[in-house]
C-alpha cells in the first residue's frame, strides 16, 4: 500500500472502554484536505476496549489500524510504540480519554 497519508493520529489507550468510542469519533470527524490515519495502541486492557477498537478497525480499515498488546508494557512503553510507527510527515497525538473538541484539530 502506498502511504499518500499526510498525518498520522497517535490513540494510546488503557482500560479505556467507556471514552475511547467518542475519542475515535472526534478523530473520524476531522475535516482535512489530506488523508490522515489512526494508530490506536491498546495496552493490554481488561475492560472490553480491545473489541471497541478492533470494531472500528473493521468498519474504517483504511483509516484505523489497531495496535494491541498481548501483555501490559506500561505507558511509556506504549507511548513509544506509538511515536516509533509514524511514517507519515506530520502526526497528533491523543488519549483514549481524551477527544478532539474541534473537527478542525488536525
Amino acid at each position: 500500500m502506498t502511504n499518500d497519508y499526510m498525518c498520522t493520529v497517535l490513540l494510546v489507550s488503557y482500560n479505556s472502554c467507556t471514552t475511547i468510542s467518542k475519542a475515535i469519533e472526534s478523530i473520524l470527524e476531522q475535516k482535512t484536505k489530506y488523508k490522515y490515519k489512526i494508530h490506536i495502541f491498546d495496552d493490554a486492557s481488561t475492560d472490553g476496549t480491545k473489541n471497541i477498537i478492533l470494531d472500528y478497525a473493521e468498519k474504517y480499515p483504511e483509516i484505523v489500524f489497531p495496535y494491541i498488546s498481548e501483555k501490559n508494557q506500561g505507558a511509556q512503553a506504549n507511548y513509544w510504540r506509538a511515536f516509533l510507527s509514524v511514517d507519515t510527515p506530520y502526526c497528533s497525538l491523543l488519549d483514549g480519554d481524551d477527544f478532539f473538541c474541534n473537527p478542525h484539530k488536525l
